[in-house]
């Protein structure tokens, strides 16, 4: 029978719950990550704007950071409402809140920005079965098919592109006759 070090076998104890958060939360994280880099808005940190991407970068490594300093664990605690609050809402050295703007609206605090969009998400990724970001991402189209609800009757629906490229929509009102 082989043993092994002592030191190697506390590593893996230790470390097992380091790393990355639920793959719920993980899928909701990654989303936050690919919505704002595909935003088109500028991201403000501590006086200075920059670019969407720019911002990913930043709130990446702020992430990674996170869980190399094991605060990122793989059990319930850590979720994306944990990323917005300990990562996407606030510079950690000034403690002022990040800004976003978009487009010609108003400059808001990412903090809401990013909650919006997560409900947003839960509510496509809950009325949409067998939902995963890998087949989404399979499509080659960064095509996405979600199931909304059903608008109130006499009204349309409407969303908000907040990138500055057209985005092509397709709408297919489908009638259940049963």
């Amino acid at each position: 029978m082989r043993t092994v070090p002592v030191f190697l076998l506390l590593a893996s104890l230790c470390c097992s719950a380091w790393g990355a958060p639920t793959k719920a939360a993980s899928d909701e994280i990654e989303h936050l990550f690919a919505y704002l880099g595909k935003s088109g808005c500028e991201f403000a940190r501590n006086g200075t704007w920059f670019s969407a991407k720019r911002a990913v970068e930043h709130l990446r490594s702020k992430y990674e950071n996170l869980q190399k300093r094991g605060v990122v664990t793989t059990d319930e605690s850590f979720t994306a409402e944990s990323f917005i609050d300990q990562v996407a809402s606030h510079s950690n050295v000034s403690g002022h809140p990040y800004l976003i703007r978009c487009g010609n609206n108003p400059a808001m605090e990412t903090g809401p920005w990013f909650r919006e969009e997560l409900l947003r998400f839960r509510e496509a990724t809950r009325l949409t079965p067998n939902y995963s970001l890998e087949r989404a991402a399979a499509t080659g189209f960064g095509a996405i098919m979600r199931w909304l609800p059903a608008n109130p009757t006499g009204t349309l629906h409407t969303d908000v592109n907040v990138g500055k490229d057209p985005i092509e929509v397709m709408v297919v009102e489908a009638k259940d006759d049963n």
